[in-house]
């Protein structure tokens, strides 16, 4: 085994950076035969893990005995079960710099636990690594309703919706998230259009982001144009943003247009985008002026 001759630090064991390079890397199988040089080197000392001692660990505990057979499988997946237990027991401590790498063993039951309780914390920091950690296991029903919650909370909101964003494609997050665009926060219905973004051809979505144009807060009405642009080409998202184009915010407008600029070859698009290349504002007329390049060679666009 060759590929088991890995650089040596002073004390002749593999260098940390080498070890995780291969653990990651290398098939399952060839990882956990790396691992188990682990317990005989840094990872037999006592107190707080590194980082990468958890981001291994929560890699080993994401196979089973019953997935790899492996000589010395017991020794590696202990060794995990070792590291996230010391991990877990500083969590508390000052900096809880250990909610990060975490995120490689959220799939672990009580790790996950642990840093659904983060999302309470005091900390606000801390409460956006505990969500972020959560991203990879948003799918499971327990941290789903987890981030729900902090949806009623505008100086939560953010966060919540960033790690939703990546289950915006399930049913119950999208009814959620659809439900904040009406909430008397302003934060909380800019932050729910920002989670929306990503899946404007659901027709539902479409059809809630369009009515967001009309939104009392400006930066919401220009939110839901940007979120628009990328299902410009739908017949009634092409209607509302061209209505849009006399928004009474210039910024507004200027984000309607560049929301329009991928359908800048479309005839009624187009007129409305040459009539704002005399629009009162100098940067509408100059966002006017970039969308129509695409379409410069057509004859009433020189």
């Amino acid at each position: 085994m060759d590929w088991l001759l890995l650089p040596s630090t002073e004390d002749g064991w593999p260098t940390w950076e080498k070890v995780i390079g291969h653990v990651v890397a290398l098939a399952p199988h060839h990882a956990l035969r790396v691992v188990r040089m682990l317990p005989r080197s840094r990872a037999g000392l006592q107190g707080e893990p590194t980082a990468r001692e958890i981001e291994i660990a929560g890699i080993i505990t994401k196979r089973s005995d019953t997935q790899v057979n492996v000589d010395g499988w017991n020794v590696a997946a202990n060794w995990a079960e070792g590291i996230l237990d010391r991990a877990l027991g500083a969590i508390e401590n000052p900096g809880r710099w250990v909610i990060r790498p975490l995120a490689y063993a959220a799939h672990v039951d009580r790790v996950q636990k642990a840093l659904i309780q983060k999302l309470d914390d005091t900390d606000v920091s801390v409460r956006w690594d505990a969500a972020d950690a959560l991203r990879s296991v948003a799918y499971e029903d327990r941290v789903q309703q987890a981030l729900i919650e902090k949806l009623e909370d505008s100086d939560e909101v953010r966060w919540a919706a960033a790690a939703l964003a990546s289950i915006v494609h399930m049913d119950r997050i999208q009814k959620a998230l659809i439900q904040k665009l009406e909430d008397s926060d302003v934060v909380v219905r800019r932050n729910a259009v920002w989670a929306l973004a990503s899946i404007g051809h659901v027709a539902r979505v479409q059809k809630a982001l369009i009515e967001k144009l009309e939104d009392s807060d400006v930066v919401v009405r220009g939110d839901a144009a940007w979120a628009l642009g990328s299902v410009a080409h739908v017949a009634r998202v092409q209607k509302a943003l061209i209505e849009k184009l006399d928004d009474s915010d210039v910024g507004v407008r200027e984000l309607t247009v560049n929301a329009l600029s991928s359908v800048a070859h479309v005839d009624r698009v187009q007129k409305a985008l040459i009539q704002n290349l005399a629009a009162t504002y100098e940067v509408v007329r100059w966002a006017a002026a970039g969308a129509l390049a695409s379409v410069a060679h057509v004859d009433r666009v020189q």
